[in-house]
């Protein structure tokens, strides 16, 4: 078995899948961009790896890493932060239907987020700035989940900025995100 520099063994990751990997482009700093790290993957023996972005959806990436490298798979998905519109039910479709293979809720923009960092929109993000609200759904069990009974018939929701407390009332069957005016 193969040794590290500093010592110990190597894993085989052989046919393995790696399903949370974020190259660059990203507003954060990445190590490596999409094909630097395809490439890598497959060199490494990986049999796929899944692309996630915080700001964009990652599917039409992992399409073109999938026709410009061969002998690995790649999957894209869509986080459902305020730069895709949070939880929009039109970008998971679209997504979907384009190839992503995964959907995740809200990252940097949700609630705890805000609640850890003091404030959404970035990691470490330390000012409480116009566009760093983040949106919650009061109203929700303790759990965090719809009631049952919320979710086949329609009822009024309480959205509320965390940031400044604005609320909006909504009469609607679905969960929907209201932001900010102030944002």
């Amino acid at each position: 078995m193969k040794q590290r520099e500093f010592g110990g063994e190597l894993i085989d990751v052989h046919g393995a899948v790696d399903l949370h990997c974020h190259p660059f482009p990203d507003l954060f700093p990445r190590v490596a961009d999409d094909l630097e790290i395809v490439i890598a993957a497959r060199d490494a023996g990986l049999k796929a790896i899944m692309m996630k972005c915080h700001n964009e959806s990652t599917v039409s990436r992992a399409y073109f890493m999938n026709r410009m490298v061969p002998g690995i798979r790649v999957y894209g998905g869509i986080v459902l932060n305020r730069y895709v519109g949070a939880i929009n039910p039109a970008a998971v479709e679209a997504a979907l239907r384009l190839g992503g293979k995964a959907v995740w809720m809200p990252t940097i923009d949700a609630g705890y987020h805000a609640q850890v960092h003091g404030g959404a929109g970035g990691h470490h993000t330390s000012s409480r700035t116009p566009g760093s609200c983040s949106i919650s759904l009061i109203g929700v069990t303790g759990s965090g989940r719809v009631p049952y009974q919320e979710r086949i018939a329609p009822s009024t929701r309480v959205n509320r900025c965390h940031r400044c407390g604005w609320s909006s009332r909504q009469f609607n069957p679905c969960i929907r995100s209201v932001w900010c005016p102030l944002s």
